[in-house]
């Protein structure tokens, strides 16, 4: 599946439209339309970003069933610095 598809699918699953995820995250109502309207593959930390809102995780799963899966976790936000 590819990216795109696999974020329609967790948007749906969770019950929620582009418009909802983008309200959660506090963007404008088209941070996430755009990305399908464009075809963007969004950036590890924007999906992350976005799984979270839909209460999902981003993984790493490995083939070799002996290691881990790596999770990886939305990037904090950053504080404005004062000018």
């Amino acid at each position: 599946m590819d990216t795109l598809s696999a974020m329609r699918k967790m948007i749906d699953s969770a019950g929620m439209t582009a418009y909802a995820v983008a309200r959660k995250l506090d963007k404008s109502h088209t941070y996430v339309s755009n990305l399908f309207v464009r075809g963007s593959i969004p950036s590890a930390d924007r999906l992350s970003t976005i799984a979270d809102a839909c209460g999902y995780d981003l993984a790493l799963m490995p083939r070799d069933k002996d290691k881990d899966i790596i999770r990886i976790s939305p990037q904090p936000t950053m504080e404005p610095r004062d000018a």
